[in-house]
C-alpha cells in the first residue's frame, strides 16, 4: 500500500539543514496556515504594485532592489524559473522576512532549484562517499531497533535516506560545512516535483533564507549534539523560530502579499524508489517542527523577539521542556546511570569520537508508543491547531525525567544482525513510570507471549520483525527494559534480568517485585492489531496509523508544498 506524496508532504513538508562534514542531520517543516495565493503565468498579480523608490541605504523591508510588498509581474513560474527570476523572488522574500521577524539581511545566499530526481541521486552519491564504520552502524541500528522502528533486517541508514529522499522540500548548507560536487557552503537548494519545469515554494524558500540568517547571525552551531535528544531540543529553537517566521509570513500571503507556490504535487510514496518512508522515523523527526513553533510563539508573545534571540543561547534542556512549554528551563532532566552487568560475551560497542549510549527523551518515547503501542491511539496526535498540528504529550510519556540506552553486541553481531540493549528510564512519580511500563507492555502482549517461569518476560514469535526476548522491570519511579535475541541471553546482557519464578506466568507489582498470578495491567489492555508490512511491524497497527495520516492529509490538503 502506498501513501500519496501529497499526504506525506502535507504531514511533513520538510526542509533540511545540512550539518558540517557529514551531511543531513536536521529536518524541518513549515507549519500549516491559510493557503497563500499563487502566481502563475496566466494569473499575474496586480493588487499590490508598489511605486516607492529605492532607499538611499539598506532598510528593513527592502532587499536587492525590491520592497516586501512589490509584485513581480515579469516572473512567470509556469515555464520554470530563470536565474534572474529566482534572484527577484529571493530579494523580495528576504525583504518579507525582515518585516515579519524584525531582522536585517547582510548577505544574500545563492539559491537554485533542482528536481527531486536529481536530489535523490545527489543524496545517494553523498551517502556512498561517507564511510560508516561497522561500530557506528551497529550502534544506530540497535538504537532504532529499541524504538521498534527499524528491525533487524533493515539498515537505519537506508531508512533515513528513504525518509530524506521522499520528504525534504529544500535545504541550506551551513557556512562551515564541507563543500561537495553537489552542494556548496552557504547555498540554498530547493527541490521541485516537476523535473521539466522546476517550481519553487516561496514558503520553503523563506524558511531556508531564514536558516541562512540564523547561520550568520545567531550561531546555530554553538551547541553540541551528542544524542538524539540533543538534536531535537536544540532544533526546537532553530526550527521552531524558522517555522514560526514562516507562519507569520504565510499569514500575509493572499491578504497583503501574493506569493509563489507550486500548483500541485506529484503523488506516490517515493517517486524514485516506489517505497514509503518509515512512519515511526517520520513522526519522531517532526516533534521540533510541530511543538517548536508554538513554544517560540509563547516566547515572542510574552517578551518579544529579544526573548526568542536569547533562547539560542539557552535552548530547552530536553524535548520535555518544549512539549510542555511551562517546563522550559525548569525541571532539568536526570542524568541516568546504567551499570554494566553483562557477561564477557556481550559488550557495548565503543564509538570513535562519540558517545556509546543513546538518550531519546519524551519525544522519542512518545513516538515509539504512537508507532507501536495499542495503548496510544493514533488519532491522539492530531490537534487541528495551526502552530502545533501534532501533540506529543500523552499520559503514557508525560512525567519523563530522564533515560539512557546502551546497545550490546557480540563479536558475531555485525554478521548476524543480532544485538541487545539495556534501556533505563526515570520518571517523576511511580504512577508516571507505571503508565509508561503498561503502554510498553501492551506492545509485547499484543504481538508476543509471556514466558512461563520467568518474571516480567515476553518473547515475540520467530516470524515477527522484532523476534527477540524482552524483560520489563518496574521499580518505583524507574523502568528498565532489557532486550536480547533469546530468553537465556537476557541475563547475559544484564545479570538478573528475566529471573526464574515458580509460577507459570510472569507477573509484576508496583514495586517490580515478582508475585504469583497474572499481571492484569499488562495483559488486559492489549488489543489485537492489523498485520502489515513495508515500514511497520506486524501487530503494530499500521492500518490505523495510515488512516490517521490520511485524516491529517485531508485536514491540511489546502496546503501545498
Amino acid at each position: 500500500m502506498s501513501i500519496p506524496r501529497t499526504t506525506l508532504l502535507t504531514l511533513l513538508a520538510v526542509s533540511l539543514l545540512v550539518a558540517p562534514a557529514v551531511g543531513a542531520t536536521a529536518v524541518g517543516a513549515t507549519t500549516p496556515a491559510p493557503q497563500p495565493a499563487a502566481i502563475s503565468a496566466d494569473d499575474t498579480a496586480t493588487d499590490m504594485v508598489d511605486s516607492r523608490p529605492d532607499p538611499d541605504e539598506d532598510v528593513q523591508g527592502w532587499e536587492g532592489g525590491y520592497w516586501h510588498n512589490e509584485t513581480l509581474p515579469n516572473v512567470t513560474p509556469d515555464d520554470g524559473y530563470t536565474d534572474a527570476e529566482i534572484d527577484k523572488v529571493v530579494a523580495r522574500s528576504m525583504a518579507r522576512i525582515e518585516v515579519v521577524r524584525g531582522v536585517e539581511f547582510e548577505v544574500t545566499p545563492p539559491v537554485r532549484v533542482i528536481s527531486r530526481e536529481e536530489y535523490v541521486s545527489n543524496v545517494r552519491e553523498r551517502r556512498q562517499g561517507v564511510n560508516v564504520s561497522t561500530t557506528a552502524r551497529l550502534h544506530q541500528n540497535a538504537k532504532f531497533e529499541a524504538l521498534l522502528m527499524v528491525d533487524e533486517e533493515t539498515d537505519y541508514f537506508d531508512a533515513q535516506q528513504q525518509l530524506q529522499s521522499s520528504t525534504i522540500g529544500g535545504f541550506y548548507v551551513l557556512s562551515n560545512a564541507s563543500s561537495s560536487d553537489s552542494v556548496d557552503e552557504g547555498e540554498i537548494v530547493l527541490i521541485s516535483e516537476d523535473a521539466e519545469n522546476p517550481r519553487l515554494s516561496e514558503i520553503t524558500l523563506a524558511q531556508e533564507l531564514f536558516h541562512s540568517y540564523q547561520d550568520k547571525n545567531l550561531r546555530i552551531d554553538r551547541h553540541e549534539r551528542t544524542t538524539e535528544e540533543d538534536s531535537r531540543r536544540i532544533d526546537a529553537i532553530i526550527e521552531g523560530d524558522g517555522n514560526y517566521v514562516d507562519y507569520l509570513y504565510e499569514q500575509r500571503c493572499g491578504n497583503e502579499w501574493t506569493c509563489f507556490q507550486p500548483s500541485s504535487q506529484s503523488e506516490g510514496g517515493d517517486g524514485q524508489t516506489g517505497q514509503r518512508p518509515n512512519l515511526g522515523l517520520l513522526v519522531y523527526s517532526f516533534v521540533q517542527y510541530s511543538e517548536g513553533p508554538a513554544w517560540v510563539h509563547d516566547l515572542h508573545r510574552e517578551n518579544g523577539w529579544d526573548a526568542v534571540d536569547e533562547a539560542y543561547a539557552n535552548p530547552p534542556r530536553s524535548t520535555e521542556q518544549f512539549i510542555h512549554p511551562e517546563k522550559y528551563l525548569q525541571d532539568p532532566p536526570t542524568d541516568v546511570t546504567v551499570a554494566d552487568r553483562s557477561n564477557d560475551e556481550w559488550y557495548v560497542p565503543q564509538l570513535e569520537g562519540g558517545v556509546d549510549y543513546a538518550v531519546f527523551g519524551e519525544a522519542g518515547m512518545y513516538s515509539m508508543l504512537w508507532f507501536a503501542s495499542p495503548a496510544v491511539p493514533r488519532e491522539d496526535i492530531l490537534t487541528r491547531r495551526e502552530l502545533d498540528p501534532y501533540d506529543y504529550a500523552h499520559e503514557a510519556t508525560t512525567g519523563w525525567d530522564g533515560d539512557k540506552l546502551y546497545p550490546y553486541v557480540t563479536d558475531e553481531s555485525a554478521e548476524s544482525g543480532e544485538m541487545g540493549y539495556v534501556w533505563k528510564s526515570v520518571w517523576d512519580t511511580p504512577t508516571d513510570a507505571r503508565e509508561f511500563a503498561d503502554a510498553y507492555r501492551t506492545i509485547l502482549a499484543s504481538a508476543g507471549e509471556p514466558v512461563a517461569g520467568h518474571a516480567n518476560t515476553w518473547r515475540l514469535p520467530a516470524d515477527h520483525p522484532f523476534d527477540d526476548a524482552f524483560y520489563v522491570a518496574l521499580e518505583g519511579s524507574t523502568v528498565t527494559i532489557v532486550n536480547a535475541p533469546t530468553v537465556a541471553e537476557l541475563s547475559e546482557v544484564r545479570s538478573g534480568a528475566a529471573p526464574q519464578v515458580a509460577t507459570s506466568t510472569p507477573t509484576v507489582t508496583d514495586s517490580g517485585t515478582p508475585t504469583g498470578g497474572t499481571d492484569v495491567t499488562a495483559t488486559a489492555t492489549a488489543t489485537a492489531t492489523a498485520t502489515s508490512t513495508d515500514g511497520a511491524a506486524p501487530g503494530f497497527g499500521l492500518v490505523v496509523t495510515v488512516a490517521a495520516l490520511v485524516a491529517v492529509g485531508v485536514m491540511l490538503r489546502r496546503r501545498r508544498r
